[in-house]
């Protein structure tokens, strides 16, 4: 077993393979890292770490790599990323095209995102990084986000505490996006719908009737223990899970919108209707328990 760093991470990196999977996957837990738990607010919470994207490929499938980078970084701003010049990053390598015949190898990908986290620790001085991306399902089951997941698995567990070259050592915390094998589940998303209005309700009440800061309960998105949860002795179990609730459904169709040329009718459907806008379950990456992925 691999030691996790008992220490809040210093940043956070979502990895995904192509631009618009940060929006259509990963928005509840950009959006509660960031600490914007309950309104449509871009204004960062003071204790709000920093918050970067890494994207594999720039989505050229349909030769609209260059398109789809800017609109990344349109949608992360939309997010509440702050500075997405500086904290979104599209690769365009060879080894990591987008496309569904695309075989990623797990060594390139790792190669990528262990060469990127270092790059950021270099310019940062900073050494605890908390990785997220997607499951061995990779939510749609693309083999893009497939590549990803083995890639940062193999990454976590070679390389969970090396050192950049420069002397400074990455302490890395790996956590997935667990996937939802029900359609039901996965497009009714009522479910969470009920307990996010009950929830909303009863804050704003309470603020109405007390004048006081409304709970971060991991029921309502908050994610006001998260790096408890992360760093502390419960994450030595690789079933450990987080659970980011939020119903900002205007917010999230605006991040999704920012992709243009993706935001097709089926993707406005999933934006409405997907789990993936409402609630994210994250777990720790098995890649921390076992010696190869």
């Amino acid at each position: 077993m691999v030691k996790i760093s008992d220490q809040r991470p210093d940043f956070y990196l979502v990895v995904v393979a192509h631009p618009d999977d940060e929006s259509m996957f990963f928005s509840p837990t950009i959006r509660a890292v960031l600490g914007h738990h309950h309104d449509d607010s871009t204004t960062l919470a003071p204790s709000a770490p920093p918050f970067h994207i890494l994207s594999l490929s720039n989505g050229n499938y349909d030769g609209l790599g260059k398109i789809r980078e800017v609109e990344l970084r349109r949608a992360a701003a939309v997010l509440g990323i702050p500075s997405p010049d500086d904290h979104v990053t599209c690769l365009d390598v060879k080894e990591l095209q987008d496309g569904p015949n695309e075989d990623w190898r797990a060594d390139d990908v790792a190669d990528a995102v262990w060469n990127h986290i270092c790059s950021i620790a270099a310019k940062k001085g900073t050494n605890r990084v908390a990785v997220i991306t997607f499951d061995e399902r990779g939510v749609s089951g693309h083999p893009n986000h497939l590549g990803v997941c083995r890639g940062v698995r193999r990454m976590i567990s070679r390389q969970e505490s090396r050192g950049t070259g420069d002397g400074v050592m990455i302490a890395l915390c790996g956590l997935e996006l667990v996937s939802i094998t029900n359609r039901l589940t996965k497009y009714c998303p009522l479910m969470e719908w009920i307990p996010m209005l009950v929830t909303y309700v009863a804050n704003l009440w309470r603020s109405l009737c007390t004048k006081v800061s409304r709970s971060r309960s991991n029921d309502d998105g908050g994610d006001s223990n998260i790096n408890d949860l992360l760093y502390s002795e419960a994450t030595k179990s690789a079933h450990v899970e987080w659970c980011s609730r939020i119903f900002q459904p205007v917010l999230i169709w605006n991040a999704m919108a920012a992709h243009r040329t993706q935001f097709v009718w089926y993707r406005r459907l999933s934006v409405l209707f997907s789990r993936f806008s409402y609630c994210n379950t994250l777990r720790v990456s098995p890649g921390h328990f076992n010696d190869e992925s």
